[in-house]
């Protein structure tokens, strides 16, 4: 699992926040009566229920580490693979694991989460597929999956072994792959590889938010300060102190749909956990939620991109779903599900300057309060009340930020 590089740290928070499938060659069949808008509720507090076990796994594995996730990975990789097996214990573990129903629902979340992602043209997540070679799962795929969206099937050459350990290797990073543990699972043949990439573009360059930059002081500790590239001005955004922890809220729209990035900072760096476990509670979050109110302040905001690569084999095993049984999937070939890939890149967007650095929302030389986001935080990415992305940024050592 690779480590989050440099990590977007702006603030966050109403009911919605943006993740994302906008892939030009990629046409997702999907529309809004797909799903009743009664359902809503429900399905965010499935997402919420995936994503907050995938996390607290990660988390607790690497402890006072930038760590990120997204449920909806999780979600289309399970929901893909019981497309081809429904029936037996293994397919009850699925469900079970997605806390769903039955396929149907499944089938519909997916859809929802489709419909929430192509809303935005700077983002997307990308399903692909890794076959057998027979390459008899990636034609099934393209038939049964297509309904909630067309994904990408690739076909791994198995016979070579040199190539085959090439391209699966480029899908880990460390410490994953230290020990060469996953790379001689996921090479045996007639192996099936699902791998899903969600990348987010974020712009902010919404008329609540400054257009300033500047250096400014990150704490990593209470004894470390380094130099980070921040968003500086005054800005219109939700925020929310709770005085009896130290914790700042703070929420900053981007891509103009409505999304923003729910942060929580402790004043005390070694409270991130408190956060932590508020933003994996989903009563405690919407309480927060729930709290916030529309002001203007003068922000300073650390900014940053976020890079990772998750493998969640470890993680479903945790959960009593082993994928090695899920054998004979099909009817002439025994195939075996290797690996789970999850990728997420987040990136911000070039900041267009304009004639001020401050929002145009807010007044300009009046004494406003001050909102300094330069110490180790907890976000999570919402939008149409679905949380779609979420981690912590640490850095962990002077220099780490390049």
């Amino acid at each position: 699992m690779r480590k989050i590089l440099l990590i977007l740290a702006c603030a966050a928070t109403i009911i919605q926040l943006a993740s994302a499938y906008s892939k030009k060659d990629k046409d997702c069949k999907c529309h809004d009566s797909d799903t009743e808008i009664g359902q809503r509720s429900r399905y965010a507090d499935i997402i919420h229920e995936i994503q907050s076990s995938l996390f607290n796994y990660f988390y607790k594995k690497y402890p006072n580490k930038s760590v990120s996730v997204t449920g909806s990975s999780v979600l289309s990789i399970l929901t893909q693979l019981a497309l081809h097996k429904p029936r037996g214990a293994d397919y009850e573990k699925l469900l079970q694991i997605l806390h769903v129903k039955n396929i149907e629902e499944a089938k519909a979340l997916a859809r929802l989460i489709v419909n929430i992602i192509n809303k935005d043209k700077n983002q997307s997540q990308k399903y692909e597929v890794y076959a057998d070679r027979t390459q008899l799962y990636t034609r099934i795929f393209l038939n049964n999956f297509k309904e909630v969206c067309d994904g990408e099937a690739r076909y791994l050459n198995y016979k070579n072994n040199v190539e085959a350990e090439s391209n699966i290797n480029d899908w880990y990073s460390p410490p994953e792959n230290k020990d060469h543990g996953i790379r001689s699972r996921c090479y045996r043949r007639n192996g099936l590889i699902f791998k899903t990439t969600l990348n987010m573009s974020i712009d902010f360059s919404h008329p609540n938010n400054p257009s300033g930059r500047a250096l400014v002081d990150y704490y990593v500790d209470s004894n470390t300060v380094v130099k980070i590239p921040s968003l500086h001005g005054n800005a219109r955004v939700l925020y929310y102190k709770d005085t009896e922890l130290n914790i700042e809220y703070v929420g900053i729209y981007y891509n103009n749909h409505g999304a923003v990035l729910l942060l929580g900072m402790p004043n005390d760096t070694k409270d991130l956990p408190r956060v932590v476990e508020i933003f994996t509670n989903k009563e405690k979050k919407d309480k927060i939620i729930r709290s916030l109110k529309l002001i203007c302040v003068e922000l300073t905001t650390i900014l940053g991109a976020v890079h990772m690569k998750n493998n969640l084999v470890p993680y479903l095993l945790g959960q009593g779903f082993n994928p090695n049984g899920y054998y004979n999937v099909f009817t002439r070939s025994t195939a075996n599900v290797n690996a789970y890939v999850q990728h997420i890149n987040i990136v911000v967007s070039e900041i267009q300057q304009r004639a001020s650095i401050h929002s145009p929302m807010c007044p300009i030389g009046k004494c406003l309060p001050k909102v300094r986001l330069n110490k180790p935080m907890a976000y999570c990415a919402i939008q149409d009340e679905l949380s779609l992305a979420l981690g912590t940024f640490v850095i962990e050592r002077k220099g780490e930020y390049v």
